[in-house]
This record gives C-alpha cells, structure tokens and sequence, in this order.
C-alpha cells in the first residue's frame, strides 16, 4: 500500500510541475566522480534553471511537489487517508543552486551545488545531495573541483547541534545519521571522526540528548587541516556542549603517533564556564625541594557573578604554596577580582636544620559602575605582601625590581543638595626592602565646599563686599600606625597604633584692586587633638660600663670604667591632648605680558608672561606654648635640658615655630615663541619654558636669619614631549658653615655678595620608542597648524593666545619628511627606551661647588618580530651607567607553531633560564614539555 502511496506520489509530481521540456536520453553527463552509480539509470530530466531562487516542498499529507511560489487550491470531499506511523510527518524543504532531476524508478531526486534540504529543525547543506522518498534517506557529498579538490562539504544542523562532513546519509524518520569524516566544533574542541553514527534526542532512550558515535577518531585543540597534533581515540563518544568520553587514547603529533597513552579521557565540551581540574602548569625539580606540581587545582563556577580558582604548588620535600583567585561581576553595579596568596618555603642547611620562610599576598581590586549609584561611591585597591611574596614566587622583571606596594580603599557618600561629602579610606605602602609598613585605617573625612553664608537669598541691587565673604570646613578622623611587615596581624600593631582628630576652617574672600590686582584676605583655624602623645622621662640611675682599651706593658688589659649619670627613656603616653594654631594672611597677584614680533627671518615672535604675586602672613607663637623639656644628667653642671616636641610620631602633623610675620614673594614665567620655517608660509609655536618660578621670602619677627633661600626652579617638555627637563636652584643670601648651615652673617657684609648658589639639582627623564624618535627626524609628527601671522594678542587676566598651546622646544627639528627608513627599522621601531639622569651642584665642608651624578641608568624594552610567527623578546635591559652594572636583564624568543608555542627565557643576574613549548589551549595544556624552570631553590630539571 505504501509503495503505491509512493508512486502516486511522484506521478502527481510529474504532471504539476510546468512543462520545461524533456530529455529521454537521460541526465546530462557529469564528471565520474561527482555523481553516483544510480545517477545514470534512465529518468526524466527537469532543466529548472529557477531552483536557486524558488524552493521545493513537499507535503507527505496531499501526497503533492508543488514549487513554493505557486497557490495550492484547497481540496475538498477528499476522502481520509490513514498515515503509517513510520511516515514523515512534516514539510520538507529542498533546493540547488545549479540543478535538479528526478530518476523514477529509484524514486530518488538528485540536487547540484549548493544544495540543502531541511526538514522540521534538520538542515542540510552540500554540494551533492540525493533524496530518496521511499527509504526516508538523504545522502549528501562533497564533489570536486576541476583541480581534484573537494568543494561544498556537507554540514549537518539539527538545533544547536552542528557538524561537518565529508559523506552523509540521514534518515528523516528515525533521525540517525551515518557520517565519514566527520568534523565538528565542541566548545574549545575539534572532534573529527573516521566513522560516525548520529543519534538524535528523540530516539535516545537513555539521556534524552543528540549523541555521536565514532570510531578512529581525533579530539583536539587545532583548527588546520590536518591538524598538527590531536588524541586519537579507537572509540569515542560525545554529548555536544556536553562531554566526550574516549577509550585508550594517543597522542599524535603531525600525524606520528607518540609514546604517550592515556587508558581513557574525558574531555568537557560545555560552552561557558564549568568546574573542572587544573592540571599542573610545571612539573620541575628542585635540589632543594624535590619534585613539584606547580599549579595544579580545580575551577568553580559559583553562578553567574562569580567564579572561584584554587591553585597551590607542591613540593614533595615539604615546601607548598596556595593560591585563591576570584572575579565578580554584575553589569550595571560593579566588577572585581581577589586574590590570596600563601606560601611557606622550607630549606635545610648543611647540618640538617630546617628553616620555614613564610610569606603571603592579599590582592583586592573593585571599581563600582558609574551608574550603580548617584551619590554613594565604593571602590580601590589593596595591595599587600609580606616577607617578599612576589620575589620568592615569581621571576618577572617588574616582581623582582618592585620595592613598594601602596593600597587605597575609599568609601564615598555626597549629601544631595547639601556641600557636604563623606568618605572613608584604608590606606597602606610599604618597602619590601626594609619591610616597614605603614597603615592608615581608618581615615574618615568631612569636607564642607566653599558656602557664603552672608550671601542674601534675595538679593536687590549690586552685590555687597561681604556678601562674597566664602567659608570652608574640613574634619578628619585618622588611626595610623608603622611597623614591619611580619608583625602587621600582631598585638604589637595596636600597642603602636596613633589615633587622632584634626577639624580646620578657613574664612576668605577676594576682590580687585586698581583693576589688574587681584586682593585674597584669609583666616584659618585649625585644632588637632590627639590620644597618645610622647613624653620622656629621665632615669637618674648611674651606669658604669667597663671598656678595655689595650693592653699594658705586662701583658694585662687596660680596663677604664665610663660611667653614665642617667638616661632618657621614650613612651607614649595615653590622654587627650590638643594642639590649636591660627593664620591670618593677604595676597596679591597679577599678570604682565611682554610681546616682541619680528616681521622677517626665523623668529617671528617672542612672549613672556610674568605672574607676579606676594603675601604676607602671621602666624603666633606655638614653640613655647608646648615645648616640653627633659634633664639629660644628675650632675647639675654636665645637664642641659633636652627639648623634644610632644606631637611628633603623632598621626597629624603639629610641627613647633616661633612667631612668624613673614613677606613672601613669587615670581612664574612662561616663555613661548613663533618660528617659521624656509619653505613654511604659516607661523608655528612652541613652548620654551612652561614654569619659570622664583620664590623666597623675609620674616619680620625673627631674631635672626630674616631672609629664607631663594628658589629657582623650571620645567618643560623636550623633542615632542618625550623627555622631561626639570630644574632646582637653591640660593642664599648668608654665609655658609661647613657647606650647609647657614650663619647669622650676610654675604653682602663679608663679600659684597647678594647671593650665593647653595645646591642645585637637574633631572632628565625620557621615554620614547624607536619610532617616536624616528618620526621626529622625518616630520611625520610635525604639527601643521595654520595660525594667524600677525602680531600676538594683548589680552589681559589668565587666558591665553590660543596660538601658544601645548608647544614644545621640539618643534624647533621637525622637517619636512624627505628620509625613507630602511626595512630592517620595521623590526625594532616599537622598542621602548627609557633614560633617566640626575645631577646638580652642592657645597661641601669646604664651602666649594661639587658636581655629583646620583643616578644614570638607561632601559630597554621590546621585541623583534622577525616573521609572522618568530619574535625576539626583551623584557628587560636596564644598565646603570654611575655604577657600571646591568640591572636584571631578561631576555628570551617565542615560535609561534599554530597551535603550539616554543619560547626560550633567560635572566642571567638571577640565574634563571627556560624552555618551554606547549599547545595553547588551556584546557589541554598538560600536553607540554619545560625544561629550566626554577622552583624555589633554584634550577629545574626536565620531567
């Protein structure tokens, strides 16, 4: 009955479809290799040219092919058909880009070039495709190209399931497929099978999901064809975005197979994150140590905030490390990371003692969402290690030169409608050198913005003098402490730490005088109290220390006993103490411009801006309102009286001076010129000094030394800002005692002298890459503004021409790019140097000028890509020039092998070399080889 349902079927088929001619001698021939055995039996030929635009379908219910663009009219009083269970139950979808014909006897229809059928959620695609009506089956091939190449490879879609192949027969009704070749992609897996079986979900009785079956297949991480390494399997079974299960296994390597069995695998193919074991990353050796699994651990998805990464290092000789590392994230709100770090290194000396060195980082990063909140912000940074965590665990340039660590942690609330904000910090540095450490926790503010509380609500009429009258206010609450770092989680901790309280307030205003001269009265008041200060105490008990000083004639020693009559002794007393102060100033300020054009020539201008300013100031007495004094000796003639301010040590800062009615004056300069050059018709700019500052000051009250030294200092930016000059000049007006200390004699009534330079200081710090450097020499940097060329503008108050932005001296060497660079530039053009050079003048005991260069070093970092897929690395190359040393240079080279990577390391100063070459994927990377690697005690061996 079935079989005459069929041939009803394409009979009905036959006569619906528009008459385009007929071909009795059979299908045009075709090249051997593209078309079947079955393709040149004897049917009919439909030459449907419009098959790439127009697609089939086929409705097993009317037993009818219509094409997809034509009406179906509705049938009526047709009798009912009963359907087979086994029967297609849904439309099918067909089409081919070149052609399609039908051969009647195998009830088949046979699709050319870019075929596809889809059937419910099943597609298929290929360059060749057969259909037959009779089995349920499609069968789709790849064909060649006029060069033997195979083209259009099938693909297979059944949901989200999709593969590819090179031969597929696929059965509509129990939805299983026979496969060759199979390829497909499983999360970060290719799995590609000599011979497969696909099952689809629905006839999958067991676990309800689409399963592949293979045989002599390949799980790997490589996308080429053929891929260079991969596992091959005998048996293979795989869920997709699943798992695979695989039976003895082999590591192959360009198609060889290796020595290496695995008695089983299973591979997880989930897309997204899952849990899992971390395989070691290193597996080295340690005469100190012993054998290592360097981080080995597991991964935890937590959900869909936050993940959690246990790793840890195991040495079989005792020593271990552990790490926890976790990320969160939620959009909108915030994103942040933590890490802990512990590691406890055992060493055993010649003699067998064992000594632990202990050490541990805490790493802390949030930063909260700028949409999170609109007035409460929490976010920052910790950073802390002890016991030179990062120089015992890693050997990176920047982990073992890095001295310090600082943390800030800050939690922020602004009132709305209000001037006054909130915040609350954590605060840390520390010297992994020295170890010292100090912490602020916490450090709680209160700072009110300037109000005007004179200011009318409603005013009528011009503004009143005192109606701008400001008021500032600023509170602050501070627990700090220094210690070391091993004894930071100590009891000893809160014995030193130094709580305090400081508030000020500040009253000002500011108007013009004789209309150029800006006129700022202020007055501040400022109170600090604090709950530990210091005292010292003196201890009149007499201490006789015997010394031996040499021997006499007859051989005994000579024994003189020194005797200490009392000592002083330091603590810390508990109590609340304060510390007031007060200041009154006024200050004035103003600008001056100077101009000079020139009409012909290079130069076509010069401008000096001068900022002048002065203020005067008074300050009372606070020396000898809390100077405090201590007896030093019992013997009343042998004592002076030590002084000893009580505040320092404190957490604020309460520095003692006597009264003060000081003058203070300053003077900034800011030079800048226009430049034209030969073939230029436009003017260009540059900055010659950004901040030329000459400051000092006289006081009034003092009994002596009235004048303070005076201060020159500048800055700029050289050669298109690369290199920063900063200049220090100290001057003094005063005779000076043993190069330093200044006397109460002038030089003007010992020399005829004003002033004389005390010491001056200069540093130049570049940074630049070879390009940068490059570019200036060719002019591609060169800046082509066009610009006025008249005379410059007059303007008075603080705003600048607009035609002397952000120029530097360097402008001065642009030239027009004439110079082609040589190819062999391209390979190092992105090295990065960096030189810095520090020196100045100071005076020595004998009062003379000493030249002195307290730094000189110059770095260089890059790499060399010598092709697509060679590089050259240099992390680090640093050489101190005063000193004559290399400072930590690392070296090393990289292959890049597709899949693979092959790199070469290499640190001379810290004894440390490796080779390493390993596939890239993360999840096969046990599938490596290092050789070199150190562990804690020093050089590895292979494993």
């Amino acid at each position: 009955m079935r079989s005459n349902i069929n041939i009803l079927l394409f009979f009905v088929l036959c006569i619906s479809f528009p008459v385009l001619g007929q071909d009795t001698k059979g299908p045009k021939s075709l090249p051997e290799a593209k078309i079947p055995v079955q393709a040149k039996q004897d049917s009919i030929r439909l030459n449907m040219l419009d098959l790439d635009t127009v697609p089939k379908v086929i409705d097993p219910f009317t037993s009818n092919i219509n094409g997809s663009d034509t009406l179906r009219n509705p049938v009526r009083n047709v009798p009912e058909v009963k359907i087979s269970k086994d029967a297609i139950t849904d439309l099918i979808k067909y089409g081919a880009r070149d052609s399609s014909w039908i051969d009647m006897k195998l009830k088949e229809i046979h699709l050319y070039g870019s075929a596809y059928v889809e059937y419910q959620k099943t597609k298929i695609k290929a360059g060749y495709i057969v259909i037959n009506f009779d089995k349920s089956i499609a069968k789709a091939f790849a064909v060649k190209d006029e060069n033997g190449r195979y083209k259009d490879n099938p693909s297979f879609e059944d949901g989200e399931t999709k593969a590819g192949f090179r031969e597929l027969a696929y059965n509509f009704k129990s939805k299983k497929a026979f496969v060759k070749e199979m390829s497909t992609k499983q999360g970060e897996f290719n799995v590609i099978g000599e011979k497969s079986k696909y099952i689809a979900k629905e006839n999958d009785t067991i676990y309800h999901e689409d399963v592949f079956y293979n045989r002599g297949a390949i799980i790997t991480t490589c996308d080429h064809n053929p891929p260079h390494y991969g596992i091959r399997a005998s048996k293979l079974k795989f869920i997709p975005d699943r798992l695979a299960v695989a039976g003895p296994s082999q590591l192959q390597i360009a198609g060889i197979p290796t020595p290496i069995i695995l008695p089983f695998g299973l591979y997880p193919l989930v897309a997204g994150a899952s849990s899992g074991l971390i395989f070691p990353k290193l597996f080295d050796y340690s005469e100190n140590n012993g054998f290592s699994f360097r981080g080995i651990g597991y991964y935890f998805p937590i959900n869909d905030y936050v993940d959690l990464r246990v790793t840890g290092d195991i040495y079989l000789r005792g020593s271990f490390s552990a790490r926890v590392n976790s990320n969160y994230k939620k959009r909108y709100k915030y994103t942040g990371s933590i890490n802990l770090g512990y590691s406890n290194q055992l060493t055993e000396d010649r003699n067998g003692k064992v000594t632990s060195a202990k050490s541990f980082s805490i790493q802390l990063a949030h930063t909260q969402d700028t949409k999170a909140h609109p007035f409460r912000t929490l976010g920052g940074s910790i950073n802390f290690t002890t016991n030179k965590y990062d120089q015992r665990t890693y050997n990176d340039a920047n982990s073992v030169l890095n001295n310090s660590t600082s943390s800030n942690f800050t939690y922020g609330y602004r009132w709305p409608d209000s001037p006054f904000k909130f915040s609350m910090s954590f605060n840390h540095n520390q010297n992994t050198q020295t170890r010292d450490v100090n912490i602020t926790l916490p450090q709680a503010s209160l700072n009110m913005n300037t109000i005007f509380p004179l200011k009318r609500k409603n005013q009528i009429g011009g503004e009143r003098w005192y109606e701008n009258i400001g008021l500032v206010y600023n509170a602050q609450l501070k627990n700090f402490v220094k210690t070391k770092d091993t004894l930071v989680f100590t009891s000893q901790t809160l014995k030193d730490l130094q709580s305090g309280f400081s508030h000020n307030a500040i009253l000002n205003t500011s108007f013009r005088a004789l209309k150029y001269i800006s006129v700022t009265p202020s007055l501040s008041y400022e109170e600090i109290l604090f709950l530990r200060t210091l005292q010292k105490d003196f201890d009149p008990t007499t201490i006789n220390k015997n010394d031996t000083t040499g021997m006499s004639a007859n051989g005994e020693p000579i024994i003189v006993t020194r005797s200490t009559y009392g000592t002083v002794k330091e603590s810390f007393k508990t109590g609340l103490e304060s510390f007031r102060s007060y200041n009154a100033s006024i200050s004035l300020n103003t600008q001056l411009f100077a101009t000079k054009t020139f009409k012909r020539g290079w130069l076509r201008g010069i401008r000096h801006i001068m900022k002048p300013s002065a203020s005067f100031s008074y300050k009372p007495d606070t020396y000898n309102k809390y100077i405090e004094y201590v007896d030093t000796d019992t013997r009343p003639e042998q004592n002076k009286p030590m002084q000893y301010n009580p505040f320092s040590g404190g957490v604020f800062s309460a520095p003692l001076s006597e009264r003060t009615s000081s003058l203070n004056f300053s003077i900034q300069n800011v030079f800048e010129a226009k430049y034209r050059g030969k073939k230029d018709t436009v003017d260009h700019k540059l900055k010659l000094f950004e901040n030329l500052l000459l400051n000092g000051g006289y006081n009034f009250a003092a009994d002596s030394i009235h004048w303070s030294d005076f201060s020159l200092s500048a800055n700029t930016l050289l050669f298109n800002n690369i290199t920063n000059l900063t200049f220090r000049a100290q001057y003094t007006p005063y005779v000076l005692k043993n190069g330093s200390i200044r006397t109460n004699e002038t030089l003007w009534s010992k020399e005829k002298k004003l002033i004389q330079l005390h010491n001056m200081n200069t540093t130049l710090t570049s940074n630049f890459s070879l390009r940068q450097i490059a570019d200036i020499f060719t002019g591609k940097n060169k800046k082509n503004q066009a610009n006025a060329a008249g005379p410059f503008s007059q303007t008075q108050g603080t705003q600048l021409n607009s035609n002397f932005d952000q120029i530097t001296v360097a402008d001065t060497l642009s030239k027009p790019a004439k110079k082609k660079l040589p190819s062999m530039f391209s390979l190092v053009e992105n090295f990065r140097v960096s030189h810095n050079i520090q020196f100045g003048i100071m005076k020595n005991s004998a009062n003379r000028d000493t030249f002195l260069i307290s730094v000189h070093s110059i770095q260089l970092q890059g790499g060399i890509r010598l092709s697509d897929n060679w590089t050259i690395s240099i992390s680090n190359i640093a050489y101190d020039l005063k000193n004559h040393s290399l400072v930590y240079p690392s070296f090393g080279f990289q292959r890049d092998l597709h899949c693979w990577k092959m790199e070469f390391t290499w640190a001379p100063s810290r004894e440390l070399y490796g080779f390493f070459i390993g596939v890239k994927s993360s999840s096969l990377s046990f599938l490596k080889y290092n050789y070199g690697e150190p562990g804690f005690g020093g050089f590895s061996s292979p494993f």
